[in-house]
């Protein structure tokens, strides 16, 4: 799932949709475009570039639901593990 951003901010986490491991750090909100902001991202790579905001993800957000997702999956690992024992 995919955490399109909105309304970008300097210093938001954010990631190519579908590849959390090509992330970084938006550095500049340059302009509003046709289907989202132009903005500056510092990659963990190093390289920078800019790109539309549309074309990003946020990565807190992946973050977030990631958790919400392991929350589960315990629960359901210790009803798994009172059938057992």
């Amino acid at each position: 799932m995919a955490y399109r951003m909105n309304k970008p901010e300097v210093g938001m986490n954010v990631y190519e949709p579908y590849h959390p491991t090509r992330a970084g750090v938006v550095t500049t909100v340059r302009y509003k475009k046709l289907y989202g902001y132009q903005v500056r991202v510092l990659w963990l790579s190093g390289e920078t570039t800019e790109v539309v905001s549309s074309y990003l993800s946020d990565f807190d957000e992946l973050i977030a639901d990631h958790r919400k997702k392991l929350a589960t999956h315990l629960k359901t690992l210790d009803r798994l593990k009172g059938l057992i024992y």
